[in-house]
Order: structure tokens, then C-alpha cells, then sequence
């Protein structure tokens, strides 16, 4: 039966401001790029016949770059359709840099003006929008004279303020150590776990954040202030740390060491977690969505099948394996987890634990970790040839259904390309490629959990575009070459596969 919902129009999904040359999503509340309106419209399950008809309403419109973009001047109305975020002002003259948190202030302050505490009469409450995210954010203040209040008079209404957890974190550690001195012994201290944990706090870019400065600073200070309340989050940390150790060492026996410590360490952080799913709240959103997707990497990082790499015991605690990323949906899923955290919780709860609202609603927890690659233009042409090559070489298919599945997924595949300034290059967009699963038709994932040929060649050809992302992920470094591989072996017309992702 054909649907009977009206086709929507470009004012029903976009706010246009002509004076600033910008698009804002109504639904994601942030300005849309131009580069990215295909593959945003994709996201929000707008296809063929109607994605053009936007597109082509769009087209009149002047939408500029992001860094062509007008930062409205201090104390305009709100932009309508952005989200207003509380944040702060530095009020030192010709400064003005503008933040979320008053952690992020004390960081500019250590940074820019060469002081190590927060001088709170020069730094204002303010509302803060932005146009965009990610590695495109810039902030700019609107009107806010009815609570915009200097800190020092916003502490004062408030109180003294509470401890953090890192404030309680010392304090406890203080005490022990004067009533063991009291007693003529001090406390044991694991230098190793010190020592990774340093290891981390000084490698976020390295480790995690590879190229987001919000998401950099979250993974350093909000994330870490999480991981000494909650020790589950801790071990996580460490464990992860651990092993991005183990992939420098060029000693096969540091690397077995190191590794062993990263296994000892996410045994005992999954123990604990496992307590605290049990009693999910708001207070916790930070860490145990952190540790989900710490989670999430640790899987691809310890699914090495180099047995000289495993820890030495036979028996292992531990639920992920290699078998698991042959298995197309999981894989899929599995690495969208390691950047999103709404996909990484919902992967490490079970089915019977419901999750509160407030607990999918993580989009303004965790900043992502933009990522656009350049790749050549010859990737376009092997996906727009594949159709044709597979029936080829697969012969007559027997279900028309499959093959308009098949070909939907491709061209889906195609959408997460966009141009690219570059002569000979196009755009891969890191969150808009990974979310490929999203835009499969219910037809071509029935045909991929039943392992049928034509969807995993779809499939490889998905895991050879994640190949032009091990460069900068280590976790992911060899991976990808193990499952295809494994597919390959499988079935039939491995042929149809490239060895290679050059295009």
C-alpha cells in the first residue's frame, strides 16, 4: 500500500537565514553545511523522489562555508531554530572568549592569561548558540540581559561550593596517608595503574580524540573527573591506555605485558560495571557512557588474533571475539559504538534493562569526534560499477526484491561520498559513513543476517572504505584486512572483493 504521508518541503525541515547563508535543521537544532545537505537528509530517512525536491528548493539559496559564515556581534537576539547553551565570557578587555563550562574557563585562563586560578569577576554567565559543530564550532553570545551576572556574585547567591569528585579524591587520599604516617607506614600505590592512567590523560589525541578540541577536553577533564568517582570507569581507562601501549612497542614480550595488563584491568572494570547498570541515573550519564564506549574500542583493540599478544592464562573472561566482526550487523554496530554513545549503551545493556529517556538523549553528552578523510574518486566509480560486476559475475538473480535491496545499498554507500575542493578527491565523512546502517532497506539486512553472497560483497566494499580509517584510529589498525579475509574465504566470488581501497 503506498504512503499516505504528504511529501515534505524544505521550510518544513530547514529554517533558511538568508543573512547569515546558512540552513538550520529544525530537528538537530544546528546549521547544515552544504557539502553535507545529501547525506543530512539521508540521515533524517529522506530518499529519491523527495531528498531532490528539497534539494531543489535549496538550490536558490545562499549557503555559505563555515568559515564564510557572519558571527553575529555580541548580544543579538537568538538565532531562531540553534540550541542556547549556558556558558561563560571572559571579561578581560579584548578577550571575550567565549565557553560552556567554567572548567573550559579555567583551562583558557591557565592558557591565554598565564593564571592558574579562575578570577571570577572577569568571567560573566552568558547564553551561548553556535552555528555549527564538531571541528566547526564557533560560539557567539545572544541576548542575555535579564541573567547575565558576574561568577563572583553567582557564588556568593549560590553558597560555598560542593567538593568535587577530584577534590574528594585527594582529601581521602590525604587523610590515609596522615593517619598511616601516624602509624609509621604509607599506603601502597600501583605505580603501573599510575602510570597509564598518565599515559592517557597525556594521549587523549592519541588514544581518543583525535582531531575535536570540545572532545578532547570533555575526554581530559569531564571524563576523568567521572573515571576517580567511579572505579569501573577507571579500570576501563586504564585498560584502554594499556593497550595503546602495547601497539608501540615493538617488543613482542613488552606488547604481551602490557596487554595482560589491559585484560586484568577491563575484567575487573566490567565486574563493576555490571553493578552499576543495575541502578541507572542521571548522575551517571557521564561515566557509564564513557565506559561504554571505551568499551567499544577495547573490543577491536584486544580481537587481535596473534596469540603471541594474548595474555598468557587459557581462560579468559571476555565476551567479545573475531567471529563477531564477521557477522556484518554486529560489526556495523559495533563500530558505530566506538563514536556514538547512544549505540554504545544500547550495546552494553541487556534487552530486559529498559533505558529512561534521559539516557538516550546523549547527543549534548559527549562531543563528537568529527572526522572528514579525502579519498580518490575512483572509490565513486568502482561502487557505481559494482551492480553491473555482480550480476555478471553472480549470474540472473532469482528475486528481483534482492536486487533492488542490493542496489539501494550501494547507492546509499555512494551518498556517504561528497565533493571534496581537491581535484581527484572526494569527502568521507566519518558519522554520515558510519550511520550507512540506518538507510538499509529491512529487505538487504534480512539478506545480510542471512549471510547471502551479494550483500556480504556490499558489505566488504563498506569495510574497505573503514580501511581509509585505520591511519588514525589504532584500534583499528590491521582489522579490517582480518574480516575480509575471513570473507573472502567464504564465499563463492571472493574475486568481486578488491584487495585494495584505493579506488
Amino acid at each position: 500500500m503506498p504512503s499516505t504521508q504528504p511529501s515534505r518541503s524544505a521550510t518544513d525541515l530547514f529554517i533558511y537565514h538568508q543573512q547569515f547563508g546558512v540552513v538550520v535543521c529544525r530537528a538537530c537544532e544546528f546549521a547544515v553545511q552544504p557539502s553535507a545537505l545529501v547525506s543530512h537528509l539521508l540521515r533524517h530517512k529522506i530518499y529519491r523522489k523527495e531528498r531532490r525536491q528539497i534539494l531543489s528548493e535549496l538550490s536558490s539559496a545562499t549557503l555559505l562555508d563555515p568559515a564564510e559564515v557572519p558571527v553575529p556581534g555580541p548580544e543579538v537576539l537568538p538565532v531562531d531554530g540553534l540550541s542556547i547553551y549556558d556558558g561563560y565570557k571572559c571579561n578581560v578587555p579584548d578577550c571575550q572568549h567565549l565557553v560552556v563550562s567554567l572548567k573550559r574557563m579555567k583551562l583558557h585562563w591557565r592558557e591565554e592569561h598565564k593564571s592558574t586560578e579562575l578570577v571570577t569577576d572577569l568571567a560573566s554567565h552568558v547564553r551561548l548558540q553556535t552555528f555549527f559543530r564538531g571541528t566547526k564550532l564557533r560560539y557567539f553570545q545572544v541576548n542575555n540581559h535579564d541573567r547575565s551576572t558576574s561568577l563572583q556574585a553567582r557564588s556568593n547567591s549560590a553558597g560555598a561550593p560542593s567538593a568535587t569528585p577530584a577534590a574528594c579524591t585527594i582529601a581521602s587520599t590525604r587523610q590515609a596517608i596522615g593517619s598511616s604516617s601516624a602509624s609509621g607506614a604509607l599506603p601502597i600505590v600501583d605505580l603501573e595503574a599510575l602510570q597509564y592512567f598518565h599515559h592517557f590523560v597525556g594521549n587523549i589525541r592519541l588514544v581518543f580524540a583525535l582531531n575535536n578540541h570540545e572532545a578532547e577536553l570533555f575526554w581530559q577533564q569531564d571524563v576523568v573527573s567521572a573515571a576517580l568517582q567511579y572505579p569501573y570507569l577507571m579500570h576501563a581507562l586504564i585498560s584502554l591506555s594499556a593497550s595503546h601501549v602495547a601497539s608501540t612497542c615493538n617488543s613482542m614480550e613488552a606488547r604481551r605485558i602490557h596487554r595482560e595488563s589491559a585484560f586484568a584491568h577491563g575484567r575487573a572494570g566490567s565486574a563493576k560495571a555490571q553493578e552499576a547498570l543495575s541502578n541507572l541515573n542521571a548522575e551517571s550519564h557521564t561515566a557509564l557512557t564513557a565506559y561504554a564506549q571505551v568499551q567499544s574500542r577495547l573490543r577491536y583493540a584486544q580481537s587481535n588474533p596473534n596469540s603471541a599478544l594474548k595474555p598468557s592464562r587459557v581462560a579468559i573472561d571476555r565476551t567479545d571475539s573475531i567471529a563477531e566482526y564477521v557477522q556484518p550487523l554486529k560489526q556495523i554496530n559495533s563500530l558505530r559504538a566506538c563514536w556514538k554513545p547512544d549505540v554504545a549503551l544500547s550495546l552494553l545493556t541487556t534487552d530486559e534493562q529498559s533505558l529512561g529517556p534521559e539516557m538516550r538523549s546523549l547527543k549534548t553528552i559527549m562531543p563528537w569526534d568529527e572526522l572528514e578523510i579525502e579519498v580518490p574518486f575512483g572509490l565513486l566509480d568502482r561502487l557505481d560499477c559494482l551492480p553491473n560486476r555482480m550480476a555478471t559475475v553472480l549470474g540472473r538473480p532469482t528475486n528481483l526484491k534482492d536486487v533492488t535491496a542490493s542496489l539501494s545499498a550501494v547507492q546509499s554507500l555512494m551518498g556517504s561520498l561528497s565533493p571534496c575542493p581537491v581535484p581527484g578527491k572526494l569527502q568521507l565523512q566519518l558519522h554520515h559513513f558510519l550511520d550507512w546502517v540506518q538507510d538499509l532497506s529491512y529487505r538487504f539486512v534480512q539478506m545480510l543476517e542471512r549471510r547471502e553472497e551479494a550483500s556480504l560483497i556490499v558489505y566488504a566494499h563498506w569495510l574497505l572504505m573503514v580501511r581509509h580509517f585505520e591511519a588514525y584510529f589504532w584500534f583499528l589498525e590491521g582489522h579490517t584486512d582480518q574480516v575480509l579475509t575471513k570473507i573472502r574465504a567464504e564465499i563463492k566470488h571472493g574475486s568481486l572483493i578488491p584487495l585494495d581501497s584505493a579506488g
